[in-house]
């Protein structure tokens, strides 16, 4: 395989806009392996960087760093940051937990399992003042026989601003190739990150200086979808806009006085909500413990600096009321044999193993706009507008939508009504991506 001696590709897992994911065996030890590729691509209208290099240099930045039993290990990586190609070799992982949610409605000591796992993993990377700023179901691993849980996908982590690291600074030349890419390496972040579903408040309203917070705001709602009687996301916007409104619907819209920094927030004063009250959650009637809705209740606080940190989720009376922990194997021991599945996916198309996609030509890469900022859209601007255009008056105040009680999803599925299950939004165009459709 040019540029990975070492490994023997056997098949493709998954393609994407960002490239093509492959499954492979070390040479050496038969392991076998993930390779993901990423493909290069010209430079995007008002860009001078490839955004998917960027995202290749993000995770190598990252996992180059940190090595936690909760977190993907990144086994080897071949950079070329002249010729935009980046191959990226991880350990094999065979389930995600979005997957699992879908096959299966979990115990509650199976969803504690899950947590107490995320919850380290996160804890230890916010030990190193890491922000994952991706947090989803989706790029939640786990191990084939143990179940052990696996953050994925760093694609749009980074180190806080001004994190001092013994090993940071043999990395600044890479990060420094990033071009127009300035919130990696100085003080400033950027909002276009995150799935949709999975963002902040503080981020849906145009902040550049939020914190570790973020990623405790995107764990309560994985906890959201893990207690779901209807496995769906707690908050399944179609827009910024609607995000901000399904938030609000069940959580309330933002008083100043319990969040007094949100009107500091760039976007905040752009659009005006209709003020309702929190509701309970639809799973706070169900089996699930007081603590569990508690918890939920800790992580998806409105104002950022209520939120639990990941420290203080583990060490929660959560964890130690009944019913007890459950073994992480019992997560995975009802899916099946995840190499049977690897092998059909693997054989779905004829695929030659002598590398060829690895040097796709340059017209296959067509050009892909990056996402534009919610900014313009809360200042009313028409779609297709530019930001130099004049903005149109504010926008009248914007109800959240119906909200749903918690009897609601049992009384549309016994009413044969139940919401058609969609699938997770993609991340925002700008080099978030996804690993796999469902095996990686």
């Amino acid at each position: 395989m040019e540029g990975l001696d070492g490994y023997t590709l056997a098949g493709k897992l998954a393609e994407g806009r960002f490239g093509v994911v492959f499954v492979a065996y070390s040479i050496e030890t038969g392991q076998k392996v993930a390779i993901k590729k990423i493909r290069a691509r010209r430079p995007m209208p008002g860009l001078n960087m490839d955004p998917w290099s960027q995202s290749a240099k993000r995770e190598i930045e990252v996992l180059s760093q940190v090595k936690h039993h909760h977190v993907v290990r990144l086994l080897d990586h071949v950079a070329s940051p002249e010729s935009g190609n980046f191959l990226l070799v991880y350990e094999l992982l065979a389930w995600d937990i979005a997957t699992v949610r879908e096959k299966k409605t979990l115990e509650e000591s199976e969803v504690k399992v899950i947590m107490h796992m995320l919850f380290t993993g996160v804890a230890y990377l916010h030990s190193l003042e890491v922000m994952h700023r991706d947090l989803k179901p989706d790029n939640l691993l786990l191990e084939a026989v143990s179940g052990v849980l696996k953050i994925a996908d760093f694609g749009s982590a980074r180190f806080c601003p001004g994190a001092s690291l013994p090993a940071l600074g043999a990395l600044q030349g890479l990060c420094a190739e990033i071009e127009n890419d300035t919130h990696d390496c100085e003080q400033s972040l950027t909002n276009e990150v995150c799935t949709r579903w999975y963002k902040s408040p503080e981020m849906l309203f145009g902040s550049r200086e939020y914190d570790l917070a973020v990623d405790l705001w995107a764990a309560g709602c994985v906890l959201g979808v893990l207690l779901s009687p209807t496995a769906l996301a707690l908050f399944e916007g179609m827009s910024d806009i609607d995000q901000l409104c399904c938030i609000f619907k069940l959580r309330g819209t933002p008083q100043e006085d319990e969040w007094p920094e949100v009107k500091l927030l760039p976007d905040y004063a752009k659009i005006e909500f209709t003020a309702v009250q929190r509701q309970p959650f639809a799973f706070a009637s169900g089996s699930y413990s007081p603590e569990s809705v508690r918890l939920a209740e800790q992580l998806l606080q409105l104002n950022p600096a209520k939120r639990l940190t990941a420290a203080e989720a583990l060490a929660s009376n959560y964890f130690l009321a009944a019913p007890a922990v459950a073994d992480a194997r019992s997560l995975v021991a009802s899916l099946g044999n995840p190499d049977e599945l690897l092998n059909r996916l693997s054989q779905e198309e004829e695929y030659g193993s002598d590398g060829s996609d690895f040097a796709s030509p340059d017209w296959e890469f067509e050009s892909i706009p990056i996402e534009t900022t919610s900014c313009g859209l809360w200042d009313g601007v028409a779609a297709g507008t530019t930001s130099e255009e004049p903005y149109a008056p504010k926008a009248a105040p914007l109800a959240p939508a119906p909200i749903m009680s918690a009897a609601a999803p049992a009384a549309a599925a016994a009413s044969g009504t139940a919401k058609v299950r969609r699938s997770t939004p993609p991340p925002p165009k700008s080099g978030v991506h996804r690993f796999k459709p469902g095996v990686l």
